[in-house]
């Protein structure tokens, strides 16, 4: 009995023991993710837009000068999505079905996008339109007041062509209209861009400033326009819009924050040679210098704190700076 009974109670003890250990191990692994989630909060992350045209806040129906063109701005509207923000040393969060239509007669704008473990943003990916998965759905399935359902003036086109990504109206010289509206999943662009960031109190807002001029680069209205497609004048502003419209702005006291200290140009406007002025941080980017048919007309890397260009070469008219790299940013130098 005792030979019988022995084992039986060494093998209960070492699934007591096993019980044991196991129970222990489960309960660190508890505590380590509670405790991870609990260093981890959510904030709330929002998008704070505001529109200018020719450094000015952007005003519907108001005759501006735009390369050369008096034309007048009725209707701006796009969409924003396909979200991806790298935070907190690297690492990635895609902001799923989070869909933006802005309106930019609002002039400066918040837009929420939503509660997410993020504390710290250090970049910031996004896309202008509505992507292929979601583009072709039928309108009439979301509730009234979202993004994505019909809307007033229409931002659909059909459920083969999709929504319209961006739409741009108004008129030029000789009460000309003009009419593009740019959609195409071909025309889906990821984009990067640079922004300033202020938190405060779980709320992480990202302050990006649009130069609307821009968006009219290499087109021309001034005779009037009406392109409602995916190719010509509909593609270049969608391309325009990612490459040449979006740069930080200065949180909450609304200062222009397009280089900082990245880089500064003087004199600017210029008849002749420009000093660029690079900040600490730019060492290493690379840049790039556009005229406003999206021609580039210098690039190079920086490698010293100071530059003087000639810029005899250049034609009069604007151009624009695009720096990538340690520092992201955007200068304006116009050649006269």
């Amino acid at each position: 009995m005792l030979n019988v009974g022995y084992p039986q109670a060494k093998s209960l003890t070492s699934h007591q023991t096993l019980y044991r250990v196991k129970s222990h191990q489960f309960s660190l692994l508890f505590l380590s993710l509670f405790a991870s989630h609990a260093v981890q909060a959510q904030n709330t992350i929002q998008l704070n837009l505001q529109h200018v045209l020719n450094g000015a806040p952007l005003q519907f129906q108001s005759s501006v000068d735009v390369f050369g063109t008096n034309l007048e701005i009725d209707l701006l509207q796009y969409y924003v999505s396909d979200f991806v923000i790298t935070h907190d040393g690297g690492q990635e969060t895609a902001l799923s079905d989070v869909f933006l239509l802005v309106d930019a007669s609002e002039g400066a704008s918040v837009h929420p996008l939503g509660e997410w473990d993020i504390d710290a943003v250090e970049a910031l990916a996004f896309s202008i339109g509505v992507d292929e998965a979601y583009n072709h759905l039928d309108p009439t399935l979301y509730e009234a007041g979202h993004p994505l359902a019909p809307q007033s003036p229409n931002m659909h086109w059909g459920w083969a062509s999709g929504y319209k990504f961006a739409v741009l109206e108004g008129e030029s010289e000789g009460n000309s209209t003009f009419e593009i509206h740019a959609l195409g999943d071909d025309n889906f662009f990821q984009q990067s861009h640079a922004f300033s960031e202020e938190a405060v109190d779980g709320t992480v807002n990202l302050f990006m400033r649009a130069n609307c001029e821009n968006m009219l680069m290499q087109i021309d209205v001034s005779g009037g326009l009406i392109e409602h497609s995916t190719v010509d004048e509909a593609a270049t502003l969608l391309t325009n819009l990612r490459d040449f419209v979006f740069e930080p702005l200065q949180g909450s006291v609304g200062i222009e924050q397009t280089g900082g200290a990245s880089c500064s140009l003087f004199p600017n406007p210029s008849t002749g040679r420009v000093q660029l002025d690079w900040g600490v941080e730019a060492l290493g980017a690379t840049y790039v210098l556009f005229d406003t048919s999206g021609r580039i007309c210098r690039s190079g890397a920086v490698t010293q704190r100071t530059d003087i260009w000639d810029t005899n070469e250049l034609l009069p008219g604007l151009y624009l700076l695009v720096g990538r790299g340690p520092a992201t940013f955007q200068q304006r130098l116009i050649i006269q």
